[in-house]
């Protein structure tokens, strides 16, 4: 089934791709969802936002990932990355001052 978590002590789901680098912060939700072997967690990350894309579009090359798109936002940045069937976004965000960091994985249907 699917599952949600938030507020305090989130913690990495179990089953999360140890090839999707998750960088260092403080984890506020994370949402599995089963059909499509996806998950979904957002963070409160130590770095700036320029630094945490530099970092990971790196980390996701170092991990045999593709990356196929990087857009600017108003207020951050997002890639997207392949890998098999496996598609990840990472979303940087700086909306009050802190970086914001989402990250979704998931399995495309064959």
């Amino acid at each position: 089934g699917n599952s949600f978590v938030a507020g305090g002590n989130v913690s990495l789901p179990s089953g999360f791709p140890s090839d999707v680098y998750v960088i260092d912060g403080t984890l506020t939700s994370a949402v599995t969802t089963a059909e499509d072997n996806g998950y979904t967690v957002s963070l409160t990350a130590t770095a700036s936002a320029a630094d945490a894309k530099t970092k990971y579009e790196s980390q996701l090359k170092a991990d045999g990932w593709t990356i196929i798109s990087t857009l600017s936002l108003p207020e951050g940045s997002m890639l997207t990355a392949e890998k098999g069937l496996r598609t990840t976004s990472v979303t940087m965000t700086t909306p009050d001052g802190e970086t914001m960091v989402s990250i979704s994985t998931r399995e495309k249907s064959s």
